[in-house]
């Protein structure tokens, strides 16, 4: 080796050396941050921050698989690397015989490193979440991770800065050969972009062990309580009552009911009801009909149903009539129009010859509403 050659060696062993210190203690520092954040201790990471500056984001220390591990290794390997690069700049302004300059110098060298080193972690958190939201995305997060490298750089900085400048002795007057200053940036250039890299690769590993989002499964279809079949209350003297009277009476299974005609004047209604004896033998209309509503919905309304008569039906009272088997008999309905605007309205009206037999639902919509009243006649004949 000759003599150029190994005083070139000889600058640039004090380079290594300044690079790896600078290296090791991002290594140390970021390490404890990264502990702290990614196992999830009860301590306030503001106080950590303080000591540890996070240097690299929460999000990438508690990231699947090694990339925890390889971007605490791969930042610290950068800022080595940077800090081996920039360290020329300064030896032609402070020489070694200057000691106190060039650790100041060196120091300089360390948070110009991190600051590199920020800028170039928040390129990485801008490829990990591309494309941007906004164009704001593209600028907001080099600020806080330039800033908190740079905290980083004054806080832990010196350390390498006054262990190199202990050891360059007079290596820096020594020269450097060209093609040594063309190699020097390579190391940091490999690492930054590997650091750049690292960042999308362990958000890609995060996207892949997330779990799949739970599949939308469709609504289960409403349910709809509509009005009962067979009303709760049982006239007395029926069939179904504890005390039956023995007489025939129409029990919903025998009878059949449609509607009759309808009628309306200045907000009065009327409403036909006409029952048939369907059975083989007569049976007795003994009590007025049993009456309920359901919604346009098939829900059950609540709707009071008195006996009697209004403006447009007449009640001719409660009288037992016997239907032979063909016969008929009709009832009426009577309410004042009660319907607005988005109100909902009845879309069903469900009869029996009495309460305690079997209903028919008949549909027809009509302008009674939750809330509302309607009359009912006794069952009669079509001249009573």
């Amino acid at each position: 080796m000759t003599d150029s050659r190994r005083a070139a060696s000889h600058a640039l062993r004090p380079a290594l050396v300044f690079g790896a210190i600078t290296a090791g203690v991002w290594l140390l520092t970021t390490t404890a941050y990264a502990l702290v954040a990614g196992l999830g201790l009860p301590v306030p990471m503001g106080a950590v921050g303080l000591v540890f500056p996070g240097t690299i984001p929460g999000w990438l220390a508690s990231s699947a698989g090694p990339w925890p591990v390889l971007g605490v290794v791969v930042s610290g390997l950068a800022a080595g690397a940077l800090a081996f690069a920039l360290a020329p700049l300064v030896l032609s302004a402070a020489g070694p015989q200057r000691r106190g300059l060039l650790v100041l110098a060196l120091w300089f060298v360390v948070l110009l490193a991190a600051a590199l080193i920020g800028g170039l972690m928040a390129l990485g958190g801008i490829a990990a979440y591309w494309p941007p939201l906004r164009l704001l995305d593209l600028v907001t997060p080099v600020a806080p991770a330039v800033a908190t490298a740079t905290y980083w750089g004054l806080l832990w900085g010196w350390i390498p800065a006054v262990l190199a400048a202990k050891a360059w002795g007079n290596a820096a007057a020594a020269p450097e050969g060209g093609r040594a200053r063309w190699l020097r940036p390579l190391p940091a250039v490999l690492f930054g972009v590997l650091l750049v890299a690292a960042f999308p690769l362990a958000q890609a590993a995060n996207r892949a062990e997330a779990p799949e989002p739970p599949v939308a499964q469709p609504l289960p279809e409403p349910v709809v309580y509509g009005s009962p079949e067979v009303s709760a209350a049982v006239e007395d003297g029926a069939p179904e009552s504890p005390n039956p009277s023995g007489e025939p009476w129409c029990t919903g299974g025998d009878t059949a009911v449609v509607l009759g005609g309808g009628d309306a004047a200045t907000g009065h209604r009327a409403q036909e009801l006409r029952i048939t004896n369907t059975g083989d033998a007569d049976c007795l209309l003994a009590r007025y009909p049993d009456i309920a509503f359901d919604d346009e919905g098939g829900s059950a309304m609540s709707v009071l149903v008195f006996r009697g008569g209004t403006f447009m039906t007449d009640d001719p009272g409660l009288e037992p009539l016997t239907l032979p088997p063909g016969g008929s008999a009709r009832a009426l309905l009577g309410w004042n129009a009660m319907a607005a605007a988005g109100d909902v309205q009845a879309g069903a009206v469900l009869v029996a010859p009495y309460a305690g037999t079997g209903r028919e639902k008949l549909s027809l919509v009509l302008d009674v509403v939750n809330g509302g009243a309607v009359a009912v006649t006794a069952w009669h004949t079509d001249g009573a």
